[in-house]
Order: structure tokens, then sequence, then C-alpha cells
């Protein structure tokens, strides 16, 4: 992997040239398999390299700067995208990344307000994700952002929680409306190692108390699905579930109406997204999951994200 002074030119282009995309990956209610809403995550595809992990060219761009512009494009085409499939299931969510830079940048709430204007989605149902991280390294001054992004209705992630020394504190100090129990925990949640089923019963018992919600990350197989509906989270997200794909990959599922319709999104031929609210035809009954997927290991490339400096990049 070629890294450095090169990737740092070319990360600047990497927009203009059309070589960033932006995926989705399906958040699921584990109550009933229904879809609640879809995560944005940026991959890049260099034209000489192939594609770039995130674990190396996000950190560049936070370093570089150039996490401004492909951010606010980022937060742009979900805005764009999940506006659209309103039309497929009303009330679809949609989860955006969001670094310290951009958090701490003067414009990022114009950028905001923007994108939900442009597009026209309802502010209640764009989520900001941020990491313990982020909050450590802005100190005080992510607050206001974070108080000031709630009063425009945004909702406020805190991703990867049980990991992190200062987690609890955050949740008096911030607007936070919704925590991601890191994967490390759901990973060991059907293991023999009963103090993890603790821990994550203990986080859900607060969050119900707080009245926050919980989604649950890197599910990877069905007894770890089942264990965390069993548990009282709400939402679930992973592998199992379905991989990060593409805006006409995840149509196709959002519209599958049928078992044979719900099948892996990898055999699915992709086909065209609406070019406008009003042209994907009357909503459809949301779709269950998870589909039956092929043998295959996690995708190192739904890690994550748009998160710099990521522990699990």
């Amino acid at each position: 992997m070629v890294v450095g002074p090169r990737l740092e030119q070319d990360i600047f282009h990497a927009l203009g040239r059309g070589e960033l995309e932006v995926v989705y990956q399906l958040i699921v209610r584990t109550e009933d398999g229904t879809v609640h809403g879809v995560e944005a995550l940026l991959r890049w595809t260099h034209p000489e390299i192939g594609p770039i992990p995130p674990a190396t060219f996000i950190p560049i761009a936070e370093t570089t700067g150039a996490i401004l512009p492909i951010g606010a494009w980022v937060l742009e085409q979900a805005c764009q995208q999940v506006a659209v499939w309103q039309e497929l299931i009303s009330g679809l969510h949609v989860s955006v990344n969001v670094s310290p830079r951009q958090l701490n940048a003067p414009a990022f709430l114009d950028v905001t307000a923007r994108a939900l204007e442009r597009s026209g989605l309802d502010a209640r149902l764009l989520t900001m994700e941020i990491t313990e991280g982020v909050l450590l390294e802005l100190g005080d001054a992510s607050g206001a952002t974070l108080a000031r992004l709630a009063r425009l209705g945004v909702r406020i992630s805190l991703d990867d929680f049980g990991t992190g020394f200062s987690s609890l504190g955050y949740l008096d100090r911030y607007p936070i409306d919704e925590l991601k129990i890191d994967r490390s925990l759901t990973a060991r949640l059907t293991g023999p190692d009963s103090r993890q089923v603790a821990i994550v019963t203990a986080i859900r018992e607060m969050a119900v108390a707080l009245e926050v919600d919980i989604v649950i990350e890197g599910v990877e197989t069905a007894e770890q699905l089942a264990r965390a509906g069993q548990l009282g989270c709400q939402l679930a997200q992973g592998y199992y579930l379905a991989r990060p794909a593409s805006a006409s990959e995840v149509k196709l599922l959002l519209t599958a109406t049928t078992p044979a319709a719900r099948r892996p999104i990898a055999a699915q031929k992709p086909e065209a997204e609406p070019s406008a609210i009003g042209s994907a035809g009357p909503p459809a009954p949301s779709p269950k999951f998870p589909p039956t997927l092929p043998d295959a290991s996690p995708d190192q490339g739904c890690l994550h994200e748009l998160a710099p400096l990521h522990p699990d990049l």
C-alpha cells in the first residue's frame, strides 16, 4: 500500500475525479427484523492502486483537511439518498460518522443545515455518529456544537460505547440520543464469559432509564442477533444482517417483499436509482432480515467508516 505524499496529494483530487463512493449498511430492529435505517460509509477506489482501506485514507484526510469537503459531500449524498428512499420506507433513518475536524469546523452547522434543506430530509431522521475520541480531543468545544445540532433536530450517537474510560460522564454532559455497543462486546456475547452479557444488560438498563436508544454493532451470527434481542437491544447492525453496499444494491433490499427477493445482495443485480423523489413508486412494506448469506468472512472495509484514528479501522 502506497502511503505518504502520494495519497496526501491524490485524496484532494479523489472527490473531483469521482473516485469516492458512499455505501450503506442496514440497521435492523431486533424485535421484528424490519429495517430502521442505514449507516453511510465512505469508500475510495484509487485509479492505480485500487480500493484503499478507510484505515489508511481517513487519517490522511483528517490530517490534510481534505475531510472537510469530503465530509460535506458524504453528508449531502447521504441526506439526498435517504430522502429518496422515504418513498420506499417512510421514516427511514441515516447515520453519518463525523470526525473531530468536521465537528470543530465553524461552518459545520451550516453544512448540516444546507444538506437537510437541499434534500428535504427531516432532521430527526439524521444521526451524527461520534466516538469518545472526538469528545476527548475537542473537549468542551464539542459540547456547544452538539447542542446546536440537537436544536436543529439532529440526533447524536455515541459510537463504540462500552470500551472507553469516560463514556458515562458524556451521557450527562452531552445531548446523546443513541449508544452503539462496541463490536468487541458483541463478539463475546454468546461465549462462555457471562461478564459480557452483564455489561450489555447494564448498558441496556441505563439506556432505558435515560431514554436513549441502543444499537448493537458487529452482529455476525444468528446467535448474536438472537441474544441481542433477548437482552433488550432495540437495533442491530452487522455483516450477518447485510454487508455495506451501493445505493442501487440497498434499494433492492429495501424494496424486497418476498423471501425470494430477500436473497443476498451479492447475488442480486443492481438497478438504476430513481433520479428524484416520487419516481420510486408507492412505499413497500419494510422487508425483514436477515436474508440467507453465503459463506464468507466479514468485509474488512465495513469496520469503520468516517471516523479517523478509530481503533476499529
